[in-house]
């Protein structure tokens, strides 16, 4: 969850407090001391929710990247919990689509990978 810094309400939407409209909110996924990266690629993500579980998960993969069944085992999730998370991730530049990889059932699953910006901020932190 997010906390305004101002007033300290947890009624917090895309980064603006709307209790007391203080705006930037303060998102949790970046230290203070964190560099410009680690602060944006921090705000593209919904810190209160899924997306950074699954951006986690996909980003602790490294260059094998995820397939969607492997994401469900690793992150515990349902299929239907965890996998509408990863197309917010790829329209916010955080991850991208590299190749398919057969899954258990033998079909082919789009692999993903977290981008440069990803990679960077785990490597900063």
């Amino acid at each position: 969850m997010t906390r305004c810094e101002k007033c300290g309400s947890y009624y917090v939407v895309h980064g603006q407090c709307q209790s007391c409209d203080e705006q930037p909110v303060e998102r949790g996924l970046a230290r203070r001391t964190d560099p410009e990266t680690s602060h944006a690629a921090a705000s593209a993500i919904d810190a209160s929710g899924l997306q950074a579980v699954a951006y986690e998960a996909i980003i602790a993969s490294g260059e094998r990247g995820l397939i969607n069944s492997e994401l469900v085992v690793v992150t515990g999730l349902d299929w239907n919990t965890v996998t509408p998370r990863v197309r917010p991730l790829v329209n916010k530049g955080l991850v991208y689509a590299d190749g398919t990889r057969p899954g258990p059932s033998g079909k082919k699953q789009t692999v993903w990978k977290a981008t440069a910006l990803g990679r960077k901020t785990v490597e900063q932190k």
